[in-house]
């Protein structure tokens, strides 16, 4: 049986509903292998801590789209990425931040 989980959301938020769901599947031994179109679409940091814990659950990773990247490409990818987290939290704050004030007046 082949299942999908579909995510949206950035690879630095370790809370995202898919992922928990990748998560449970995986050490629940309901699953033998997980393919993933990109590694960083599992996570931003950490990868090699998710394959040492799918491998304890029997599990294996197979990524389908390996490009091969250089450690400036990586860096300056994982910048963005934490420029862009903590933009979505920033924002996410103001907009609250301003709700509670119309709330209020």
């Amino acid at each position: 049986m082949v299942e999908a989980i579909k995510d949206c959301g950035s690879g630095l938020n370790d809370t995202r509903k898919g992922f928990l769901k990748l998560l449970e599947v995986v050490t629940s031994g309901r699953v033998q292998r997980v393919i993933v179109e990109n590694k960083d679409r599992l996570t931003r940091f950490g990868y090699e801590t998710l394959v040492y814990l799918f491998r304890q659950n029997g599990v294996e990773i197979e990524v389908t789209q390996a490009q091969p990247k250089t450690e400036y490409d990586e860096l300056a990818q994982d910048l963005m990425m934490l420029i862009a987290s903590f933009s979505g939290k920033l924002y996410r704050r103001r907009a609250l931040a301003h709700k509670k004030e119309q709330e209020t007046t």
